[in-house]
């Protein structure tokens, strides 16, 4: 209840920001805790939460004022010259490209027109020319998570090779040998979708097949998140079961995996987030009673939300977790309902297909709700497209990761791996293309309400996967 109580209280610190909450927040937390150690009962626990919410709060609040001090200090209209360092590649916006810096004298957006230069990324040097100015309002809350409060509107930009050292710049060269091995000996398009699903990087790939992954319901491959990461642990899995290797000796594997796929990836704030929840889903899929299988989502919430109390109202963080908290609640039911139905006559390779559909299917649906709300726009396919493109999006992942490893060698030791992947990526993207055209998507304006429809939408397919498989097959089939 202490931990609950703790993240509700950093996930709320941004609506709250009372600075003056921290002393006494703190020596409530260490009172009710001195006075009912032991004590498990229902006033003790309510107490108990309540202080450590209060604590949450102001631990929430310093990590928010360390935050914003991070931010470049200056005056809207102000002339400067700037050198910094790229944290993210250079994306597109309405109006040209867009990408946040870190410079001596803190962080700030550099805006600039025309299409996003190729080639710089995260640790690139960048020397700008031009006007500070306000951020636009709509991307003011995401830039305030990040410690930004102003852009500068460039004339002119020039980038330049990582000059970083130590840990930041030893992360620097493998992510950049990763981008080329990946993008070695195959079309442009495929190598921008192999960098998405394994480094996060959707910058090269082409808006309108963007907007095809989005309408099918498939553009969270484009973007490292947590259901990636159990995608990926998914065909680990499935490896291991092949091999024969005890039970007990797999999570060890996977958490891993999940460690040294975290700094492959570029160690940015979502693949960090992507990792502690996939390993507290790890955590929580091993344990075998059903409060160790929630303690290590509480856990992985007061973690990150204590690191950032932004996260909570960023969409990626949203998903992340309802994607987790979706698996640890259909993921089991469902495989169950799978395997009563194939009544043991696949063997392991049942197992493993009961395990990789119920994943799929409980990370959907929980996550139907937030895309509604967030986006107005409901992928009506996305159950569907989702499970056709389950086979190819293990293998696609864990093909691009072996890719970008070797490729730290040499970038042509990477070519085997990239012409396998690209035949999964051609068909991961016919998916999208069937999936993601005119009137596959419902038009819902987002809101409160879309996302209590999405809710009893998702409950509803959920129920009818559980007790009626053939309805909800045709169902399925018919969108």
């Amino acid at each position: 209840m202490a931990l609950a109580g703790l993240a509700l209280g950093l996930g709320i610190s941004p609506l709250v920001g009372a600075t003056p909450f921290v002393p006494a927040g703190l020596v409530l937390l260490v009172g009710t805790l001195a006075v009912f150690s032991g004590n498990r009962g229902p006033a003790a626990l309510a107490l108990t939460a309540a202080a450590a919410a209060i604590a949450g709060v102001a631990i929430g609040s310093w990590r928010i004022e360390a935050i914003a001090g991070q931010a470049f200090r200056g005056s809207p209209g102000e002339e400067l010259s700037v050198t910094c360092v790229l944290l993210e590649p250079p994306r597109r916006n309405s109006d040209g490209w867009k990408a946040a810096v870190e410079c001596p004298e803190g962080r700030l957006l550099i805006e600039s027109g025309g299409g996003p230069p190729e080639g710089p990324g995260p640790g690139d040097r960048v020397e700008a020319v031009g006007e500070l100015e306000e951020v636009p309002a709509w991307l003011s809350s995401g830039l305030r998570a990040e410690g930004i409060d102003l852009a500068l509107a460039a004339r002119r930009v020039s980038f330049g090779p990582p000059d970083r050292s130590g840990p930041q710049g030893f992360v620097d060269s493998v992510r950049n040998r990763a981008e080329e091995a990946l993008g070695f000996g195959i079309p442009p398009p495929q190598a921008a979708l192999a960098r998405g699903f394994v480094l996060g990087q959707d910058q090269a790939i082409e808006p309108e097949v963007t907007d095809r992954f989005r309408d099918s319901g498939l553009a969270h491959l484009l973007a490292v998140s947590g259901q990636n990461v159990m995608l990926l642990l998914l065909l680990a899995w499935v490896v291991l079961s092949v091999l024969g290797v005890p039970l007990p000796f797999r999570y060890p594997v996977l958490a891993a995996l999940v460690c040294l796929y975290v700094p492959l990836a570029g160690s940015g704030p979502s693949i960090q987030r992507a990792g502690v929840m996939g390993l507290a889903g790890l955590a929580a899929a091993s344990a075998e009673r059903p409060l160790d299988r929630v303690f290590p989502v509480v856990l992985a919430a007061a973690l990150t939300l204590g690191l950032n109390p932004f996260s909570a109202g960023d969409i990626g963080w949203q998903l992340s977790f309802a994607a987790v908290v979706g698996i640890l609640a259909l993921a089991r039911p469902v495989s169950e309902r799978l395997l009563e139905f194939l009544d043991g006559r696949a063997g392991r390779f049942g197992e493993a297909l009961s395990l990789g559909v119920s994943v799929t299917v409980a990370a959907t649906l929980a996550t139907l709700p937030l895309i509604g709300f967030h986006f107005g726009r409901l992928p009506l396919g996305t159950v569907a497209a989702n499970l056709l493109a389950l086979p190819a999006v293990a293998p696609s992942m864990w093909l691009g990761m072996l890719a970008a490893t070797i490729g730290q060698v040499a970038p042509w030791l990477a070519l085997p791996f990239n012409l396998a992947n690209s035949v999964l990526l051609a068909f991961i993207g016919w998916i999208a293309s069937l999936f993601g055209g005119a009137g596959q998507v419902l038009d819902t304006g987002g809101g409160t309400a879309t996302l209590a429809g999405g809710a009893v939408a998702a409950a509803s397919l959920a129920f009818l996967i559980l007790r009626r498989p053939t309805w909800a097959c045709a169902l399925i089939g018919l969108s």
